[in-house]
C-alpha cells in the first residue's frame, strides 16, 4: 500500500552528506531540510513498504525525485508503483532522478518504466576527493498513464 505516512527514520539512516547535491551540509541539517519541506508541502513523498520517494517539483511539470531505502535490494515494481502514483496525483509530466551506480543506472531501463537519459561526467565529490559520474534517469507521464 501507498501512503503519504513517512516513516522519518528510513531518510535519517539513508542520508549521506557526500551523494546529496549540497556535501557542505551536515547529515543533520540535510534532514532537517527534508522533513521541513515535506511538512511544508513543498516535497511531496509518497512511502512504500521500507521504501520511500520524493518529488521536489521544478515548476509545474518537473519534478526532481530523491529515493530513501532500507531495503538491501531495489524494489523495481515499488518504484514503478509510486511513480505511477505521482503522476495519476499532481500535473507533472516529467520526473527525473540521477544514480551514481552504473550498475543501477543500466538495470533501471530493464525493471521499470525510467529510461537513462544521460551522463553527467564527474559530477559527484567523494570525501576522498575523487569525481566519478552521475547517471540521469527519467520517466514521462506517458509511460504510466
Amino acid at each position: 500500500m501507498i501512503t503519504q505516512q513517512i516513516d522519518y527514520n528510513i531518510i535519517w539512516r539513508n542520508i549521506d552528506p557526500w551523494t546529496s547535491l549540497s556535501p557542505s551540509q551536515s547529515k543533520q541539517q540535510i534532514f532537517n531540510s527534508l522533513v521541513k519541506n515535506i511538512k511544508d508541502r513543498k516535497i511531496f513523498a509518497l512511502q512504500q513498504n521500507k521504501f520511500i520517494m520524493l518529488m521536489q517539483p521544478e515548476n509545474d511539470w518537473i519534478g526532481k525525485v530523491h529515493i530513501f531505502s532500507d531495503s538491501t535490494f531495489t524494489p523495481f515494481k515499488t518504484i514503478d508503483n509510486i511513480t505511477k502514483h505521482f503522476f495519476e496525483n499532481s500535473p507533472a509530466i516529467k520526473l527525473y532522478g540521477m544514480v551514481s551506480n552504473i550498475k543501477i543506472a543500466k538495470i533501471y531501463p530493464l525493471k521499470t518504466k525510467w529510461k537513462h537519459e544521460g551522463t553527467l561526467t564527474n559530477a559527484m565529490l567523494h570525501p576522498n576527493g575523487e569525481l566519478t559520474d552521475m547517471y540521469m534517469m527519467g520517466a514521462n507521464r506517458n509511460y504510466y498513464v
